[in-house]
Parts: structure tokens; sequence; C-alpha cells
């Protein structure tokens, strides 16, 4: 978020959110309690947040908002002025064409006071150049970002409708042609600040109850929920997150949204939207911030190529053997592109069960043998020692990737000028760290835990002494 400084500039940001609550509460269908205020929460890094200005109940609504109100195509007249244009690109494409529509139609906008508290500056990724992001280096997060491949579609489905209707989309201001390198820049821009915004504070679109299909445990199935349109939702999307201090839940009824308390929420407590389990590199991505909160769900992500390699290397497999055995393997459906490690706990292991039956079938051929003797679901697998040692091998040569030491991020972090992007990145990668030296410490204590006679062999460990899954699928250590 863009933090201002001056007086003028505090008063000025405050006013726009005045003016914006005006703005919604004269539109038809809206309701918005009264025990409820947006209040400006730049002094702890928030931009704008909805904060309780009185106890509210478990269950008590917060604000309404009629579907009428939402941006969205359905609600823009674009998609009358451009017939069939907007439902070619899909639900994502068609929305991030409607916002640079009204964006550029300001002041004739509806939502142009919507518009304007709405951020214009951002840390998501995205926007970080290549030097900031190499503070990011061994962070799988790097290769999500994707800026190359969004470029490219927005070359080509996005550029070309400004290019041809320019009538309809306004040039702004230095910009005096969507034609040659410099349009196409602009527009490049305008595409990446909407997608953006769109990824932080858009809304699936839910359909009215009667309308979903639903499976036998009531859930939407995934198609269906693929298909959905996305929307900005005014209000609802001013609502920030911090894991599990969710306390409100946007609900889709018949003709409006109803953002609801889902626990009570004290006076002077900020109400807190859901982004769920992400790990802290993710909330970066998309969000542009992150808590300490989210650091439960940290994870290490670890290519199957890396994976591979090192299990090879460390066998001494030839190709013929390596590509027999994955071959085998991908049969059963279980290769992954990528294997996430996260904090070991009581009931569960860093390393997912997909991966320890990967390096199985790397290592022997009984593994293969035996999955399809009874199948995966009925298959308790042991860990092997071999599988033991490439992990740890794996987990070293992860570390190397990364360009400074878990120790030295620690004392990174205790220099108080370290601040904003930088301090971000340190956390992220720290996080990631601290995850990898779990890990290797539950590896420490499986290889400590087997007989000598049992080192470098294929053979299996005392079962009172293995690590073993449970009928969750969970890889969970069972006490000696």
């Amino acid at each position: 978020m863009c933090v201002k400084s001056s007086v003028w500039d505090d008063m000025d940001f405050q006013a726009e959110s005045n003016h914006f609550m005006s703005w919604l509460n004269e539109k038809q269908g809206v309701t918005i309690s009264n025990k409820i205020a947006l209040v400006d929460l730049r002094t702890i890094g928030a931009g704008r947040g909805i904060v309780a200005t009185a106890d509210i109940e478990v269950d008590e609504d917060l604000f309404e908002v009629p579907r009428s109100i939402i941006l969205c195509g359905e609600n823009s007249d674009l998609s009358k002025r451009l017939p069939g244009v907007l439902d070619d690109l899909g639900a994502w494409l068609s929305l991030i064409v409607v916002l640079i529509y009204e964006h550029l139609k300001t002041p004739d906008t509806l939502w142009r006071p919507y518009f304007r508290v709405l951020p214009h500056h951002f840390d998501t990724l995205m926007f970080w150049p290549q030097a900031e992001l190499a503070e990011l280096q061994g962070s799988a997060v790097v290769q999500k970002i994707g800026k190359d491949e969004a470029d490219k579609v927005f070359r080509e489905h996005v550029v070309p409708i400004l290019q041809n209707h320019p009538q309809l989309f306004p040039y702004p201001a230095g910009v005096v042609s969507y034609e040659g390198l410099g349009g196409q820049s602009a527009v490049l821009a305008m595409a990446h600040t909407m997608a953006t915004l769109i990824m932080a504070y858009g809304f699936d679109l839910e359909k009215d109850e009667d309308m979903q299909q639903v499976d036998d445990e009531g859930f939407m199935s995934d198609d269906d929920e693929d298909d959905l349109p996305k929307g900005m939702v005014p209000l609802a999307d001013m609502l920030n997150a911090d894991a599990e201090k969710n306390n409100a839940r946007l609900l889709y009824g018949k003709g409006s949204l109803v953002m609801r308390a889902m626990t009570p929420i004290k006076k002077g407590k900020e109400v807190l939207n859901d982004y769920g389990p992400l790990p802290r590199s993710d909330v970066l991505r998309r969000y542009g911030y992150i808590t300490d909160n989210y650091a439960q769900y940290d994870v290490v992500e670890l290519s199957a190529e890396m994976i591979i390699g090192v299990a090879a290397r460390s066998l001494g497999m030839t190709q013929v053997e390596k590509d027999s055995r994955l071959q085998r393997h991908g049969d059963k459906g279980d290769l992954e592109d990528s294997y996430d490690l996260t904090h070991p706990c009581v009931s569960h292991s860093a390393f997912p069960r997909e991966l320890v039956l990967l390096l199985g079938a790397l290592t022997s051929e009984w593994q293969q043998s035996a999955l399809d003797q009874v199948g995966i679901k009925a298959l308790e697998r042991r860990m092997t020692p071999d599988v033991a040692q490439i992990l740890q091998n794996i987990i070293i040569k992860k570390q190397e990737e990364y360009a400074t030491t878990l120790a030295q991020d620690q004392a990174l972090l205790q220099d108080t000028l370290v601040r904003g992007r930088l301090r971000m990145a340190i956390q992220v990668r720290l996080g990631e760290k601290m995850i990898l030296k779990e890990a290797l410490e539950e590896i420490g204590e499986i290889l400590v835990s087997v007989p000598e006679e049992a080192n470098g062999s294929t053979g299996i460990r005392p079962e009172k002494r293995m690590a073993i899954w449970d009928d969750e699928n969970l890889f969970k250590k069972r006490k000696a």
C-alpha cells in the first residue's frame, strides 16, 4: 500500500474513505451496520481496514451489498458496447478489460469513488525489480510470479481490444496511441495493475444457492467453481486478513452479498477476512504483505527435477534405471511437479507421503511390487535408510540454493533499519530455512535410530522405530 506522510495527505486519505462510504450508503439495497467503520491503518502497514466501533455479536450482519453494485462484466456497459468480446476472454481477462474500461471512463464511471480508495502502489512480487527479487533467491515463489507469461497473454488478448476500440478506452496521460512499443507498454502496465487488484481484492461471484451444482457432501464441483465469474465487491474487499484471526465471512444470497461476523468482535478490534492457510511466500506474492501468523503455513517447495536428480546421483543410477522406475511410478499417478515440506509436529512429519513414495520407488523394486499387490491406500509405507539418506541430501542441496544462511538472516532481522520489501523477503526465506533445519533434525533422528547393520541397505528398520502413515495419509512418527 502507498503510505503518505504529510498532514494534507492524511486528511485526503480519510476524506476519500468518507466519500466512498457516503457513496456506498446512498446506493439502493446497501445496508451498513453502525458498529463498523472504514479506518486508516497505515501505521501498522495495513492501508485501509474495517474496525468494530461497538461490540459485535456472532452471526451479526456487518453489511449487505446488492449484486448490482459489484464491479463486474455483467454490471458494466462494456458488455453491451462490445457484445460477445468479453465472453470469449474468460473470467480473469474479461474483468481486467472491464476494470481498464471503467478506470479510463473517470469521472463518468459509476465506481469513481470506489477506484479512489483502491491502492495504486503495490508490494506484490509482480512489481518488484530484479534486484529486490534477488533477495528471494532459493525460494520457489520467484518462479510463480509469471510476469513474462502474463505479458504474452495480455499482448495476445488485451492489447488488440484497446487498439481496435480506442474510442472506448481513452488514452491515459502521456499516451497518444496504443500502437507501437510505447502504447503496448501502457496497456501492459494497466493490465498488470488491474490483474493485481483482482488477485488481491476480487471475489469469485458464486451463484444463487438454487443455481449451484453441488456434490453429495454439499460442495460445488471443481468444474462449477472454475467457471465462476469474478468481480470487485465494494467494502467487502476493504477487509484485511491475518490467518486464524479471521472473524467474518462473505455469504452469497439471492441478489446480494452479506458480510457476517463468525465470532464475537470486541469494540476496537479489526474485522478480518480469511485467505486460507497460505504460506507467507504466497501471501507476499498475491497480497503484498506478510504477518507472523502465516508462518505456521510456510512451506519449502522442492521441484521433482531436483529431487530425482539428487536421488539418481546418490544411488549411482543409470539413465535407463531411472527412467524405468519413474515410468512405473508415474503409471500409478503419483508423480508430481513439486513436493512441499512443512513444519513437522507431533502429528505429522515434514515430508509428504507422496515424496517418500517417490523415493521408495527410486531406491528399490519392492515398493512398486507391493503397490501392485495392495494399492497405495492400503499400504503402510516404511521409510528405508536409503530414502532417509537421500532426503538428507536433498535438504542440503536445497539449503545451498539460498544466498544467505539461517543465522545470517536472523542477524539481519535484528537490524531495525531493515524494513519494507527487504524485511519481508528475509522473513520469507528465513521461514523456509527453518523448515529445512527442522526437516534435517527429523531425518537425523531417523538415521541415528537405524541399526548399524541396516545402514546403507534398502532393508526395513524395526517397526516400532519406523515412520508410518496413518489411514488419513499423514506421514507420522510412532513412539518407540
